[in-house]
């Protein structure tokens, strides 16, 4: 019974170790996924122009909603609002940003130009979209050194309920801004 309990062991504490680490991976992935569409809903939810303390105050929901995993200081939330134009195709007209993971926008900065949108969808002209990428570092909690860390990515597009959201308000509150815009 002592031998094939030693020889059983360490086989089931491994599948069990695995399934923690799966189950692990799966959430952080749901979580990136819920913050994406969560930010993007929320800036779309505001009226008229967005102010930039609340940007910050939405901003400040990252850890709420992202909880176990802490995507500020291991991801980063880009936020970027784009406009239709049938001349220059679709325009990043703002875009602001959270997180200490390097990562860029997919879409360009503030100021690009003849943008693609996820999954093709057009805007027609003078039309806009809120667009919000997030990217988390995913490191195993328990597998470290054997499995490297894998960078989860989500993005969420949502039509502003008010409003174009085509400025933002300098409202005295400090920007997130992503560097250069």
């Amino acid at each position: 019974m002592l031998v094939e309990t030693a020889l059983v062991l360490p086989v089931l504490i491994l599948l069990l170790a695995g399934a923690y680490e799966l189950g692990n991976f799966m959430l952080a992935n749901q979580k990136v996924s819920g913050l994406s569409s969560a930010m993007a809903d929320l800036i779309a939810q505001t009226e008229d122009d967005v102010a930039e303390s609340e940007i910050n105050d939405i901003f400040g929901a990252i850890a709420y909603i992202s909880e176990p995993f802490n995507v500020v200081t291991g991801g980063r939330v880009i936020i970027s609002a784009i406009r239709g134009d049938s001349t220059d195709g679709n325009t990043v007209l703002w875009q602001r940003c959270r997180g200490a993971l390097a990562a860029a926008s997919r879409v360009g900065s503030t100021g690009a130009t003849d943008v693609t949108l996820p999954a093709d969808i057009e805007l027609g002209d003078g039309e806009t979209a809120v667009l919000a990428e997030v990217y988390f570092s995913y490191s195993p909690r328990l597998f470290i050194g054997f499995f490297p860390a894998q960078q989860l990515r989500s993005e969420a597009i949502y039509r502003p309920r008010f409003g174009a959201l085509a400025a933002i308000v300098d409202d005295g509150a400090t920007p997130s801004t992503c560097g250069g815009g």
